[in-house]
């Protein structure tokens, strides 16, 4: 299934757990100039993703912080290669 999120802190912390099996697919430009979403390929089924999320967002999750950086820089970097 393919998910797509604006928020680069969630793509990351999502890319980061090691009990999803994600990948990342690709950057989409939105309607507004200069405002991307990250599309994510997830082999979950939607349920554990819309329960994940939700445990994301009331802050329930826990990823290692070394994982979460590694992850959070390389979709920096695909931000900046992308724009440029």
């Amino acid at each position: 299934m393919k998910y797509r999120t604006t928020s680069l802190q969630q793509s990351a912390a999502i890319l980061a757990d090691a009990n999803l099996d994600v990948t990342f697919v690709q950057l989409e430009l939105t309607d507004k100039s200069n405002k991307f979403k990250f599309v994510l390929e997830v082999n979950a089924e939607k349920d554990t993703l819309d329960k994940w999320i939700n445990d994301y967002t009331n802050e329930r999750i826990f990823v290692e912080p070394k994982k979460y950086d590694a992850k959070l820089n390389i979709l920096r970097d695909n931000l900046s290669l992308y724009k440029n």
